[in-house]
């Protein structure tokens, strides 16, 4: 019985700790062999993407964890997982997203 428990709690908290990602699909990825390099791209990508598109204050200090998935391809885009501090700042995030798709769908009915 006490392996059960273990596995839930060991779930639960998994659940938690995702509950602030966000996975971006379709973002450019620096072109080079230095990760560090890549890793600074995708950050200016996330901070100009929140703080000037979508007008939402994202700091260094509002992202816990960024990272892309999968293993790195010639002219392939990996996923972009984006880890929040808070699950506020992804709601807000999220929330600019939804008007972002409903102002672009109401353009398309006008034309």
């Amino acid at each position: 019985m006490g392996s059960s428990v273990a596995v839930t709690c060991e779930e639960d908290s998994d659940t938690e700790s995702r509950k602030n990602n966000v996975i971006m699909y379709k973002v450019k990825e620096i072109d080079s062999d230095i990760a560090e390099d890549r890793k600074a791209g995708d950050m200016l990508f996330v901070h100009e993407l929140c703080n000037d598109m979508f007008k939402v204050e994202v700091g260094s200090g509002d992202i816990e964890k960024m990272f892309r998935l999968g293993r790195r391809e010639q002219g392939k885009e990996r996923p972009l997982l984006v880890r929040f501090t808070r699950s506020e700042k992804k709601h807000d995030v999220m929330g600019k997203l939804k008007e972002l798709k409903t102002a672009l769908s109401d353009t398309e009915k006008l034309a």
